[in-house]
């Protein structure tokens, strides 16, 4: 048998604090260590109680209370605890206290041991630095109650301090509908212990915000002495609002191409059309006929703006990307969705009766208005009405689309612009469209402003610079001096609508069926005041054209006006919007070729 002796020696070498207390919870033994932690000698101690002697911080009151709750019930007690000697920086501790029983199993009183957590919380310290520099964030927890957060962790979740997340449970952050997939994923480590992959959700946030983030399952660690377990989250809300911002962009790109490849198609045979059919109501006398041929241009007008208006919100291609006509995109944008919105509202437009311009592009703020009033047609569950007015404010312009339908609450109404929030996700909504007109709108310094309440309707308010017409806006006559002018059409019924309308209000005009037989032309030495040529065509195209003449004739390639049935080249589209000039899109009438040609032959005569 090893020796008493040897017992009590070895008790006092020990690292740990050690004291034995009798049945009345007063000290009866203890070691070296505990001398030197207390900063007390063994004979101060000796008969009285830790209570009586005051050893620990008086902020721990609460955990020694517990303690001797636990060991007056027979129970063993661990926790953590600060201890040290009088008027000295307390020492963390790991206190374990236990009863003591003989070997005959009688109760003898109670041992308590502590062991100095300095160096362990110093560690503790060194790894929490170097968390909280971290970009992503970082959450321990136990059994789903949190433990640890870090900065980074607390901004994703939208708090303002750890108080007010330790302790609590972190399904209170995620997003109702992953719970089942958390559950399953911390199953799925209790179970087995692997690793689940990492998985994409969301955190709501208590402000009621929603970001997207990647959680990467790190293992079970050893936190403060239990083991919990280890997350990192890195939030993804700004990398999925810029893919689906791409994807958008993709998707309109390829729309685009789609579309400026249809209106090419349309539009070539429905200039010859639209031209045969102006030429036939000044023919015919007035009667029937003559209705009927003004009835077929009508529907003509209407197919040439139709398909204006779908390439104009597609391609993104504006007549003046620096500034445009408000009246001229709630026109479009309300083309385009009228049969959506008759179907549910009626559709009121008020005019302020004069052209408002402002600083923006045609086809963004266009997307922004289709919108908007696609988005009021959403609201109105009954037959209701969707009004569009606009007004000039001081140095703005106001554009507002009002409807009659649900409205918003003043939650709902606060978050409207945020990206991925919607209320209409059942129905298809990414909770994007609000947020790109937002963008859209303050990318040229403009603001958006939405008021609503529940069953009262919503209105929003679109506020830009108002600026003035651009020159080729201006009011010009329609009507040009006689000019000769060189037509380059590879289409002969297009040609032949072309050369008609051209000489029929006195120009004298020759014709070329491709590029290489206009460049011969002008090569021949002939002369004109204007070169009007078409931008696709077979072996040389206008491009091609434009080109050869800088070189050869600069001179005639300051006259030369395009027109395209649509540019459905990245190059051509590229080329055209880096002219200088205006070009016409086909079919265009005899006041849009008046202002152009008159804007290319002024500037030839001012150089």
């Amino acid at each position: 048998m090893v020796d008493s002796l040897l017992w009590e020696e070895a008790l006092e070498q020990a690292s740990d604090s050690i004291e034995l207390l009798d049945e009345e919870i007063r000290i009866v033994w203890v070691n070296r260590a505990f001398e030197r932690l207390h900063g007390r000698l063994r004979a101060s101690v000796i008969g009285r109680t830790p209570a009586a002697l005051q050893l620990g911080n008086l902020d721990d009151a609460p955990v020694f209370r517990q303690a001797e709750a636990a060991i007056l019930r027979g129970e063993v007690w661990r926790g953590e605890a600060r201890y040290g000697p009088p008027g000295a920086a307390f020492t963390p501790v790991e206190l374990i206290a236990s009863p003591l029983h003989d070997r005959r199993g009688r109760f003898r009183g109670y041992l308590a041991i502590k062991r100095d957590l300095s160096q362990r919380e110093q560690r503790d310290r060194e790894l929490v630095g170097l968390l909280e520099a971290l970009p992503v964030g970082v959450a321990v927890h136990q059994h789903g109650a949190l433990r640890y957060v870090n900065r980074t962790m607390l901004d994703i979740m939208g708090e303002a301090s750890e108080g007010a997340a330790l302790g609590r449970s972190m399904f209170e952050w995620l997003h109702p509908a992953d719970h089942q997939l958390v559950r399953e994923r911390m199953a799925v480590t209790d179970d087995s212990g692997r690793l689940p992959v990492p998985t994409d959700m969301r955190v709501r946030q208590a402000s009621g915000a929603e970001r997207w983030v990647r959680i990467s399952p790190m293992g079970v660690v050893p936190f403060r002495g239990e083991p919990c377990f280890c997350v990192s989250v890195l939030d993804l809300t700004q990398e999925r609002r810029e893919r689906e911002a791409t994807a958008s962009l993709e998707r309109l790109r390829t729309i685009g191409g789609v579309a400026a490849g249809v209106a090419h198609e349309i539009n070539n045979p429905l200039t010859w059309l639209l031209g045969a059919l102006d030429e036939l109501s000044r023919e015919l006398p007035d009667g029937r006929g003559a209705e009927l041929a003004k009835e077929a241009q009508l529907g003509g007008q209407r197919i040439r703006d139709v398909v204006r208006d779908l390439a104009l919100f597609t391609s993104g291609r504006d007549s003046d990307a620096g500034r445009c006509e408000v009246g001229e995109v709630v026109r479009s944008a309300v083309a385009l969705s009228r049969r959506t919105i008759e179907a549910v509202a009626e559709v009121q437009v008020e005019s302020p009766g004069r052209p408002l311009w402002v600083r923006g592009s045609t086809s963004r703020l266009g997307q922004v208005v289709l919108n908007l009033v696609l988005n009021a047609a959403g609201a109105i569950d009954d037959r209701g009405r969707v009004t569009l007015r606009w007004w000039r404010e001081g140095a703005e312009v106001v554009l507002e689309v009002e409807d009659d339908g649900v409205g918003m609450d003043e939650q709902t109404r606060a978050r409207a612009f945020e990206p991925f929030f919607t209320t209409r996700r059942e129905r298809g909504g990414t909770g994007l469209g609000l947020a790109m007109c937002q963008n859209i709108v303050t990318s040229v310094g403009g603001r958006m402003v939405l008021s609503s309440a529940p069953g009262e309707g919503t209105r929003a308010r679109v506020h830009l610079a108002c600026v003035t017409a651009p020159e080729d806006r201006l009011p010009v006559e329609a009507r040009l001096s006689p000019c000769r002018i060189l037509v380059v059409e590879d289409q002969l019924l297009v040609q032949k609508a072309l050369v008609r309308r051209l000489r029929g209000v006195g120009h004298r005009v020759a014709v070329a069926d491709d590029g290489e037989q206009a460049l011969a032309i002008v090569a021949s030495g002939a002369v004109f005041d204007l070169i009007l040529c078409d931008v696709m065509m077979p072996r040389k195209d206008g491009l091609a054209v434009y080109r050869e003449l800088c070189v050869e004739h600069p001179a005639m390639a300051r006259r030369v006006l395009f027109m395209t049935g649509a540019a459905f080249t990245d190059e051509a589209r590229a080329f055209l919007e880096s002219l200088a000039s205006p070009w016409l899109v086909k079919p265009f009438d005899d006041v849009d070729f008046a202002r152009a040609a008159a804007a290319i032959l002024d500037a030839v005569a001012t150089d």
